[in-house]
């Protein structure tokens, strides 16, 4: 991230991956983008934090695979509690199986550069309702 200029973020994003290094890895750029980062290893952990987070929630990005529960299982949840919530999608399964499960969602493909990460991000919390 050295010499590379970030699109400058404003917003809340949960990010939501059993990886530990990823969750940590998203969080630091995307706090380096000035987002307000919220990291869950569990659907269980951002199902409590989204309950328990006084503020709003502007993004959810979320893994599509996430242990006793799955990613879209996860925003469906959320998004019950946070109607306005936007949602990213990471995966490793091929980007056209994916979309098809969950046609219309933005959806970042595993392994993806910080660039991407933040670029989708931006883009995503950006979208006119």
């Amino acid at each position: 991230m050295i010499g590379k200029t970030w699109q400058k973020g404003v917003g809340t994003v949960m990010v939501v991956d059993d990886e530990e290094c990823l969750r940590h890895v998203a969080g630091i750029a995307l706090t380096a983008s000035g987002y307000n980062v919220l990291n869950a290893g569990s659907a269980e952990a951002a199902l409590e934090m989204a309950c328990l987070h006084e503020g709003r929630i502007d993004l959810l990005l979320t893994d599509v695979r996430l242990p006793n529960a799955n990613g879209i299982q996860l925003a469906n949840r959320i998004r019950q509690a946070h109607p306005d919530i936007r949602i990213v999608f990471m995966t490793a399964y091929c980007r056209e199986e994916v979309e098809a499960w969950i046609p219309g969602e933005d959806i970042l493909t595993k392994p993806f550069d910080l660039e991407a990460l933040c670029t989708m991000v931006g883009r995503s919390i950006s979208k006119v309702a």
